[in-house]
This record gives structure tokens, sequence and C-alpha cells, in this order.
């Protein structure tokens, strides 16, 4: 309170106006000078008094409606455009939020119309779609693992040689596999993994004591004996024909490892460079495309239940 009346003190100072303390010296005076004048005027009743005190007042008044004079702000009411335009310009704010609300929901609402076009899975079609993703996914992990091995991303040729590396070394449990079953030795090698009886075997679920059959045959625990067995039938689902062409006859199954190593036959498999890319490039987009169904088959089922 003190600063503001300090500030008032120097304001009317600034514009020549008296302080209040000299305000009533300066009326003393100029009312002793009108009595001299004339008698019958009384200190009480001076007109000049009061016209005098209008005077102050009016010039207080004036000051403090100058420009950029923070003593006295004014309140200016807003017009009525400028209220028009807030009202507006809010209304414009809600219809924009409601326009982003509807443009996010209609996206949703949209795909899950398409979802509701997708038809549902028999369990025979679930299963192909899921083999077919898990081919897609194996031949991806063997180029993972060269690409690991050799830190290069493997060409055809390399991903064909891999294949047959990891068949040779499977060549035990084939073996076993084809005494369990009580299958007779065939001669090539196309004819003892094209086997309709061995393939069955091993595609679908293991039966117990075939696994721990195999198991026995190969020294090898029942875990073990069946991730070698599941990722077996996934090997020879992935082989191409044109590869199988190619080796058989030219020697047994337990030498395939040791044979698909030499220069020679890479040689003879770069001459299949373009069919062997088709094949691996076909095997990796049947898979993507089985996952992207069983995503739209599964939010098919999601949405049916729902409604």
């Amino acid at each position: 309170m003190y600063k503001e009346l300090k500030d008032i003190e120097e304001y009317l100072d600034e514009d020549g106006v008296l302080l209040p303390e000299d305000l009533f010296e300066f009326e003393a005076n100029e009312e002793d000078k009108a009595l001299k004048q004339d008698p019958d005027i009384s200190r009480s009743g001076s007109r000049f008094t009061g016209e005098l005190h209008d005077s102050i007042f009016d010039t207080i008044s004036e000051g403090a409606s100058k420009p950029g004079n923070d003593l006295a702000p004014v309140m200016v009411e807003p017009t009525e455009t400028e209220i028009w335009e807030e009202e507006t310009e809010a209304e414009g704010l809600q219809q924009a939020s409601l326009n982003l609300e509807e443009m996010i929901d209609d996206p949703v609402r949209m795909y899950l119309r398409e979802m509701g076009r997708v038809p549902l899975l028999k369990a025979r079609e679930e299963k192909q779609l899921a083999r077919n993703l898990e081919e897609g996914r194996f031949v991806k992990r063997i180029e993972g693992d060269w690409h690991d091995l050799h830190q290069d991303y493997p060409t055809p040729v390399d991903l064909a040689i891999s294949v047959l590396t990891m068949l040779g070394q499977a060549a035990p449990f084939i073996i076993a596999l084809q005494e369990e079953l009580g299958l007779p030795g065939c001669p090539g090698i196309t004819q003892q993994i094209s086997a309709p009886k061995l393939r069955s075997s091993i595609d679908g679920e293991i039966a117990k004591s075939f696994l721990e059959g195999v198991a026995l045959r190969t020294s090898s625990e029942s875990y073990e004996t069946e991730k070698t067995l599941k990722e077996l039938s996934l090997l020879l689902a992935i082989i191409p024909q044109q590869l199988l062409e190619v080796v058989d006859g030219d020697c047994c199954l337990s030498d395939l490892a040791d044979m698909a190593s030499k220069p020679q036959f890479r040689q003879k498999l770069e001459l299949l460079e373009a069919a062997l890319r088709a094949h691996w490039d076909c095997t990796r987009k049947a898979g993507e495309r089985a996952r992207r169904h069983l995503v739209e088959a599964n939010l098919r089922l999601v949405v049916s239940i729902a409604k």
C-alpha cells in the first residue's frame, strides 16, 4: 500500500499537481487572501475551496486516463463480434475433436468388418497352414545359422549344401526309423526318405512307444530323439526334388555330408542355382502367407465370439 501511495505522489509531482501535504497549505493561503478581499466569506463555506477541490480532482482523473498510465487500468467490454468469434472457435475445436475420434474409430470398425469376412478354418486347413509356417521358419533358421558361421548371407547353393549336410548327419535316425517300422533297405536316397510310412510316422504326432524305440536304437535320450525327428520331418519337406536327383545314386545316405562339402559337387549344384532360388523363395513366401492367414483367422474367431 505504501508503494502505491508513493507511485501516486511521484505521478502527481511529474504532472505539476499539488501533493496532499501541499494542498492544505495552498488552500489556507488562498482562503486568507479571499478573506482579506471579502471578510464575509467564511473559511468553512468557501466557494473558492470547493472549486479548487473540483479542479484538483478533475486533474487527477484526467491524468489517470492518459495512455500508458498503469495506475488506473481500464476494463474494456468485449464486442459482440469478439464474443461471436470466440464461440465459433470453441465450436470448431469441439468439432475437430469429434472428427478425430471418428477417424480413429472408423479404421477399427473397417478392420473388424474385414475380419468378419474371413472364413473360419477347419482343423485340416489350420494344420496345413501351421505346417507351411514351420517350413518357412525352418528355412530362415538354416539361413541364420549359415550367416552366424560365415558372417555372410547364403546363396541358394549354400543353402542346398547346408540342407544336404544336415540330412547326412541325420542318417543314423533315418536308419533307426526304417528298422523300427520294419521297412526294407532301399538303394537310393530318394526312396529311403520318401517312403510314405516313414514320413507319416514323423510328420504328425509321434507315438511315445515309437519314440522310445528310436531313442533306444540311436542310444539317445527321448527328448533329444523327439527334437531330431521333428527337425527331420521339416528337413525332408523342404528338400527340392531337383537336389535329390543330383545326389541319388552317387552315394549312400551316411556319406552324404562328406560329398556335399566337395568343390566338384558344388559345381554341379551351381547349374541348378536358378531353380534352387525359386524353391527357397517359394517356401519362405508360403510360410509368410500362412502366418498372415492364421493371424486373420484367429482374429475372425475372436470377432465371432465377441458377437
